[in-house]
C-alpha cells in the first residue's frame, strides 16, 4: 500500500527454526565491529546485514495477527514501541510494516518490541525490503533514531539483492547447523526492476587504473563477480 516508498518487499517463512546461543565465530566477528551478540537467529541476521549491506528484519511469526503483513504509511497518532523501548506516536509520513491491526516495524529504521525475536521464539518471518531513502531519512531524523539500517537505506540500495540476501541467510543456517522447517520459495512483491547493461572497454580499465592488463587477467577479476566479459 506504499509502493512509492517501498519498491520491493521480499519475505521467507520458517514454520519452525532452532533458536540457540550464537556460534563463537559469528559472535567474535560481530564484536570486532561493535555489534552486540544476542542469539543465533538475531546474530545471523545482523551478520547478513553487515555482509551484504542490506538491512533485514526478523519477526516472531506467532505475533503477526491473522498471518497478514502489509507495507503502508502510518496513521496520525498510531502508537509503536521500538526494540529499544522508545514509544512513538507516528505520523502519516512514517512508513510501517503492520499486521492486520497494528504496526510491527518502523520501516527501514527499527523493529517493534511486540514482534521481536526472544529466547522462546521458534517460528519466524524473515524480511528483506527496499525502502525509499528520503522517507527513511526523514523518519529517522524525526525520532532521533538513526540506526545501521537507516544509514544504509539512506544511501539507496539495489532492490534485486533482497532475494539474494535471503539465500545468503539460508546458507548460513546450513553452515552453522541451525535446523529449520521452512517454506519452499521466497516471496517477493513490488515493481519489476529493469536490467541494464553498462559497457566498459579494455582501454577504459587500463586508463582509469594506470595498470596494463592482459585479457585473461581481466576475465579472472571480473567473471567471479558476475560480470560478462
Amino acid at each position: 500500500q506504499a509502493s512509492d516508498a517501498c519498491s520491493r518487499f521480499a519475505g521467507f517463512f520458517f514454520k519452525s527454526i532452532e533458536n540457540k546461543p550464537s556460534n563463537l565465530l559469528v559472535t567474535s566477528r560481530l564484536l570486532k565491529i561493535g555489534s552486540r551478540p544476542i542469539n543465533a537467529l538475531v546474530d545471523l541476521s545482523n551478520y547478513v546485514t553487515f555482509d551484504w549491506s542490506q538491512p533485514v528484519h526478523l519477526y516472531d511469526a506467532t505475533r503477526i495477527k491473522d498471518k497478514h503483513l502489509v507495507v503502508r504509511m502510518a496513521r496520525d497518532g498510531e502508537k509503536l514501541t521500538l526494540l529499544d523501548g522508545n514509544n512513538l506516536a507516528l505520523t502519516a509520513t512514517d512508513m510501517v510494516i503492520a499486521d492486520s491491526r497494528d504496526p510491527l516495524c518502523l520501516a527501514g529504521v527499527m523493529g517493534g518490541a511486540v514482534s521481536g525475536i526472544e529466547a522462546t521464539t521458534t517460528s519466524v518471518f524473515f524480511e528483506a525490503a527496499t525502502f525509499d531513502a528520503g522517507v527513511v531519512r526523514r523518519t529517522a531524523q524525526r525520532y532521533k533514531t538513526r540506526t545501521d539500517s537507516s544509514m544504509r537505506f539512506e544511501k539507496t540500495l539495489d532492490p534485486v539483492q533482497t532475494i539474494e540476501v535471503i539465500e545468503r541467510f539460508l546458507s548460513l543456517l546450513e553452515k552453522y547447523a541451525l535446523r529449520a522447517d521452512c517454506a519452499q520459495e521466497i516471496i517477493s512483491v513490488g515493481r519489476d526492476v529493469p536490467s541494464s547493461v553498462i559497457e566498459v572497454s579494455h582501454e577504459f580499465l587500463e586508463k582509469r587504473s594506470g595498470v596494463s592488463f592482459t585479457d585473461s587477467q581481466i576475465e579472472t577479476l571480473l567473471k567471479p563477480l558476475g560480470f560478462g566479459v
